[in-house]
């Protein structure tokens, strides 16, 4: 018997073999690169899901000595200092000053002492509708007014809401000095204590009530939002807004956006044990709170995200955030570090789902 066929048949075998080597080459690379690229796609999703905001623009307002608070409104973006009785007006595409306007009785725009400034910390918009004259010349019956609050810390001169009318440009002082009397009870019936030191760091209109926000410290370690009945200015009740303790986490800012129901916060950590004396910056974060219309009955409200401004982009590091103003995906921080500089920052969402 002839060794050929055998040949032939072992050189046809050793071909199937190194064929399908190769088709078991070829489907493994591809597998592997699928696998590359759906591992890719997924962490690209999971950093934009940790990421769902970028830093745009930054700048030192060299004019300006500090930010306490932001408010959009659609005639500009206005900005406090805590420690001048001004408004500014600021041009929000190139970061810049604008328009200085005095909130004090005598039009003056000094820098104050902390013993004599109003500590002007929070500010918002409230529309409300009225009757059109003939001399007005506007498309709508809504009055515009800008609301700038004191924090209500320790002096009576921080009790006062100045309300600056956007159309006619004219102030109107009204003392809070009852309202942060009530206030303080309040406080002190549900934690219990002596004494309720009332601290004001921010507001937002939601509705027909005025929200403020009560920054607690080291020493009274609690964090109250304040709802008032914003045409009466009666005391409806207080939520306890749960944020992290370790180091303690006070509330700085407020902005609630009607569209989405959201209520929006800022909050930083410092070392102090006072409403009164700054102390060490830290982090500072900003939070969101869904379907806030829903949950305002409730006693205890915790954040339904918290992103740590310093991990989302390191120019935030050494900032105290204290200013929040949103217009539609773009939300302006305000920063006070303490050290007689004022920054300003904008971010932006990626996508309005991712938040």
């Amino acid at each position: 018997m002839s060794d050929r066929p055998q040949v032939i048949s072992k050189l046809s075998l050793l071909s199937l073999l190194v064929y399908g080597s190769f088709l078991f080459g070829q489907l493994f690379s591809q597998c592997l690169t699928e696998t590359y690229a759906a591992e890719q796609v997924a962490e690209a999703k999971q950093m934009k899901q940790n990421r769902p905001l970028q830093l745009i623009k930054q700048q030192k307002l060299l004019a300006i000595p500090s930010i306490s608070s932001l408010t959009w409104t659609p005639e500009g973006l206005y900005a406090l200092a805590d420690n001048m009785p001004v408004l500014y007006c600021l041009e929000p595409e190139c970061l810049s000053q604008g328009q200085m306007i005095s909130l004090a009785p005598d039009g003056s725009t000094d820098v104050l002492p902390k013993s004599l400034k109003p500590d002007y910390e929070a500010s918002v918009l409230i529309e409300t509708k009225h009757e059109k004259n003939q001399a007005q010349n506007q498309a709508q019956n809504i009055r515009r007014e800008l609301w700038v609050l004191g924090s209500g810390s320790l002096a009576s001169r921080r009790e006062q809401l100045v309300r600056y009318d956007l159309y006619q440009k004219t102030v109107i002082y009204q003392s809070l000095s009852a309202l942060y009397a009530q206030i303080a009870q309040a406080g002190k019936s549900l934690l219990g204590l002596d004494d309720f030191e009332v601290n004001i760091e921010g507001a937002a209109s939601v509705k027909t009530e005025l929200l403020l926000a009560n920054r607690g410290h080291i020493a009274q370690p609690v964090n109250y939002l304040i709802q008032i009945q914003t045409e009466s200015m009666q005391l409806n009740g207080l939520q306890k807004i749960e944020l992290p303790q370790a180091p303690f986490v006070g509330v700085s800012a407020l902005e609630y956006v009607s569209a989405d129901d959201r209520l929006w916060l800022t909050a930083s950590t410092e070392g102090t044990s006072s409403v009164y004396e700054d102390g060490e910056i830290g982090d500072s974060y900003l939070g969101w709170i869904d379907h806030y219309s829903q949950k305002r009955q409730q006693a205890v409200l915790k954040p339904d995200g918290l992103l740590n401004l310093t991990e989302l982009n390191p120019a935030f590091k050494g900032q105290k955030i204290e200013g929040l103003a949103i217009q539609g995906n773009q939300f302006w921080l305000g920063a006070d570090n303490d050290g007689g500089e004022a920054y300003l920052f904008l971010l932006q969402s990626i996508s309005h789902h991712d938040l």
